[in-house]
């Protein structure tokens, strides 16, 4: 039995903003400053400029709500293949 709860991760990938999420930096020489985000939607969620931090955002754009739909549907496809072979 798997601790993943996958009806909630379903749901909550449907309520997510659909569409391709990118990583993004923006650099601004007037300002002195650097932003490291994701772009979902209209929104940019700033990180802190760590290398970390950097990793964190392409998995976060790589586990958009369209990726996470079609892993859970190859999982539960996957789950019920197994049942009829028992």
């Amino acid at each position: 039995m798997s601790n993943i709860d996958k009806r909630g991760l379903r749901e909550a990938a449907e309520k997510a903003t659909p569409g391709e999420w990118k990583r993004m930096m923006r650099n601004s020489d007037e300002l002195m400053t650097t932003f490291h985000g994701i772009a979902i939607g209209n929104v940019f969620v700033e990180l802190t400029t760590g290398k970390r931090d950097i990793f964190d955002a392409e998995f976060i754009a790589a586990a958009n709500p369209a990726t996470v739909l079609a892993l859970l549907d190859e999982l539960e496809a996957a789950e019920k293949i197994g049942r009829a072979h028992v």
